[in-house]
């Protein structure tokens, strides 16, 4: 007997003509194909109706699968890398995930040096594509990653970045991957026909990459300069950033991990050359290029800790570097938000893990919970009257945006503190006036391009809105995505509320970090 298809799959699997297994909220096929997956709703969508509309989604989702299908052949490829001293873990094991890690099996490629030999030597660019791929990233995927990053003339512009990409292999190809896909999706959106040449040119530097860096990783890293491993540590960032930006799957945790353990280890190296260079610090790389990165791990820390219910591993190391390269280190250019604001979240995020830990070993000591939320509250109101007081007296000048951003981000912090408190329920007075606050500040934006900086509060705020204030969030979120021209992924964040919103209806629970599709980097 001929099985029929279901016709209680998920709209995607019905316009792909493919079988749906129907798991809810997202199906598996969907899932692992990394593709929009439209849901089950008894509505059809508005594409649907318009054949026009239709033939594009289907395009879209094609392409897509096409795109994860190379992709993921790319990654099989992949063998486990073990990290020498001092970039060890707790096991001795290679730092692996499944069949996915970051190396390739296979021999050497003819243009690099064998693993025992330095590879981290000045990478002669070659004529070609490659420097125009290399402007390409400056120019256009730089401001996507971090568009309110402003770089001082003492730090000699990002000409640092430029010295870090020219000395290393790894951090070289990942760039170059980066811009070449970020060429290939604008190329194809405007119907150029030589789109495919670029997409080549991803899939050849995404795989150097991957190479020349497990050959980083199993060299003696004691041996590396501490140039050569900042490098490093830059081609990792970069890798996740692919996977963060054009895949949203959560492969990024495998390079986090690393991640954190690198920058660990090299903050005593920076902190020495701080200290020997004096007032002629603008003149070296690395200082301006470690707090950089460390800003931006800070930051995905603690996001990925506040994701999974735990304590972030970074806040120790944001609490010295504070105070040991305050000249360097200033996360409202790297991010958008002041130190203190992402302290406070930090602190936050620490009580989500007591009070996890006490609901399991006994019952929860209120009188001290209160007591700890308390004096968040208090340092939270008297940041964010400084805030507004200094936004009084710039009232008509140009550098106000990082004030701007800094008041939402504490705004959502606060909204974030009443749900580790007292759950995630929207009807609060509590969360609701958060909300309402937040949601004004965002309209008192004056630049929409600030909007790229506000992922996570915008997401935070989302989940607990209710009413017109939920089409405003959806609205701020298409935005974003026609702000970065649909050449990313930056439509997954409405997709992820949409799905915490159907579920908050049926009346389950839900986290609001993870609602069936994985657990993102808000970037």
């Amino acid at each position: 007997m001929v099985s029929l298809r279901s016709t209680r799959g998920c709209w995607t699997c019905r316009v792909r003509r493919k079988k749906c297994d129907e798991m809810r909220p997202i199906c598996k096929l969907c899932q692992s194909l990394r593709i929009t997956c439209h849901g089950y709703s008894d509505n059809r969508p508005e594409w649907m109706d318009n054949e026009d509309d239709k033939k594009a989604v289907i395009g879209n989702l094609k392409r897509s699968v096409r795109l994860s299908t190379r992709h993921r052949k790319t990654l099989q490829k992949l063998t486990p890398v073990t990290l020498h001293s001092p970039f060890t873990t707790c096991s001795s094991q290679p730092l692996s995930h499944g069949n996915h890690a970051l190396g390739f099996q296979g021999s050497d490629p003819d243009n690099f040096s064998n693993a025992n030999k330095p590879v981290l030597e000045v990478c002669p660019v070659r004529l070609g594509r490659e420097p125009g791929l290399i402007m390409h990233f400056f120019d256009h995927v730089f401001p996507i990653q971090h568009p309110c990053y402003r770089s001082l003339i003492e730090e000699g512009g990002r000409g640092w970045y430029l010295s870090l990409i020219l000395s290393n292999k790894a951090l070289y190809h990942a760039v170059l991957c980066l811009s070449a896909y970020h060429r290939y999706m604008t190329m194809r959106q405007r119907g150029a026909t030589c789109h495919e040449l670029a997409l080549q040119d991803q899939e050849t530097h995404n795989a150097l990459s991957f190479k020349v860096l497990q050959q980083q990783l199993q060299g003696d890293a004691k041996s590396a300069g501490l140039k050569e491993r900042i490098g490093m540590l830059a081609g990792i960032i970069q890798m996740m950033y692919f996977q963060l930006l054009f895949f949203n799957d959560e492969q990024w945790k495998i390079h986090l991990e690393i991640l954190i353990v690198m920058i660990n280890d090299i903050h005593e190296d920076v902190l020495k050359v701080v200290h020997s260079s004096g007032p002629s610090v603008f003149t070296c790389d690395e200082p301006p290029a470690f707090a950089f990165f460390c800003g931006f791990l800070i930051w995905a820390d603690l996001q990925s800790s506040i994701s999974i219910g735990k304590a972030p591993q970074l806040s120790k190391l944001h609490d010295q570097v504070l105070k040991e390269l305050p000249a360097f280190f200033r996360l409202q250019h790297i991010i958008g938000c002041e130190s203190w604001v992402l302290q406070i979240i930090s602190k936050i995020a620490n009580i989500r893990e007591w009070k996890a830990n006490q609901g399991i070993i006994s019952k929860i000591n209120t009188t001290k919970l209160r007591r700890k939320s308390d004096q968040i509250t208090d340092d939270l109101d008297q940041g964010l009257r400084r805030i507004e007081k200094e936004l009084q007296h710039t009232l008509n000048l140009p550098n106000r945006s990082p004030l701007e951003t800094t008041q939402i981000f504490a705004l959502a912090a606060k909204t974030f503190l009443h749900i580790t408190i007292s759950g995630p329920q929207s009807d609060l007075v509590e969360i609701q006036t958060s909300v309402c606050r937040t949601i004004h500040a965002l309209k008192q934006l004056k630049d929409e391009n600030q909007l790229k900086i506000l992922p996570w509060p915008l997401y935070l705020t989302g989940c607990m809105a209710m009413g017109q204030d939920r089409e405003y969030i959806l609205d701020s979120f298409n935005t974003i995505h026609i702000l970065y021209s649909g050449a990313c992924n930056q439509d997954r964040y409405s997709q992820m509320l949409k799905r915490y919103w159907a579920i908050k209806e049926t009346k389950q629970d839900c986290d609001i970090w993870d609602t069936g599709s994985g657990r993102p980097l808000f970037i």
